[in-house]
């Protein structure tokens, strides 16, 4: 299970309007699947690459315009090249930034206006431990780059949006297995040290 389906299970069991976005479709079937097995509904928008200014625009005034409001934004998306900086070429390095950082910051700019207007809005964003530190066995150069943006990112959001009570936290979970992360748990060695 990936933070994102795991969070927007947990949000609609609190009997929240959740709308939820992935790539996948075929996962984002099954993630609601899943609710409806349990009595819940989530809505999911068609796929939407959150690196796409306009389709991030077009998902944000999607929500409002059938939900007539927006309350929180909760940012779990990721995707990761990990590799050492030896092996890191550029377009890797881009691509692991625009989708771990520059995501942050469209969903963030498109929902902006809408949370604030809210009066109590609330952006949780999700970083790493690897925003924090290295860890020896985990070709993370680029990951550990974009998440400790995702942390500088939501210190500034939060100040910015305190005068609107608009509130940003960023969660920095440790080594959690996901479809993202699993090729590189499995490496032979990774979890001996």
């Amino acid at each position: 299970m990936g933070i994102g389906k795991g969070c927007a299970l947990m949000f609609a069991r609190q009997g929240a309007t959740v709308v939820g976005s992935d790539l996948n479709a075929e996962a984002a079937r099954k993630t609601v699947y899943e609710a409806v097995l349990e009595g819940l509904t989530l809505h999911f928008s068609e796929t939407v690459d959150l690196m796409n200014e306009q389709q991030v625009n077009a998902l944000i005034n999607a929500v409002v315009e059938e939900h007539g409001s927006l309350h929180i934004v909760l940012n779990a998306a990721a995707k990761a090249v990990f590799k050492w900086i030896e092996e890191l070429d550029y377009a890797e390095w881009q691509l692991t930034l625009r989708a771990e950082l520059d995501s942050v910051f469209l969903v963030c700019k498109a929902a902006w206006p809408h949370l604030k207007a809210s009066g109590a809005g609330s952006i949780i964003n999700f970083a790493s431990a690897n925003a924090y530190m290295a860890l020896d066995v985990s070709p993370a150069l680029a990951h550990c780059a974009g998440k400790g943006g995702v942390l500088a990112l939501t210190r500034q959001l939060a100040m910015e949006g305190g005068p609107f009570k608009l509130r940003a936290n960023t969660i920095s979970p440790g080594l959690i297995v996901t479809g993202a992360t699993a090729p590189v748990i499995e490496q032979p060695g990774f979890l001996d040290k």
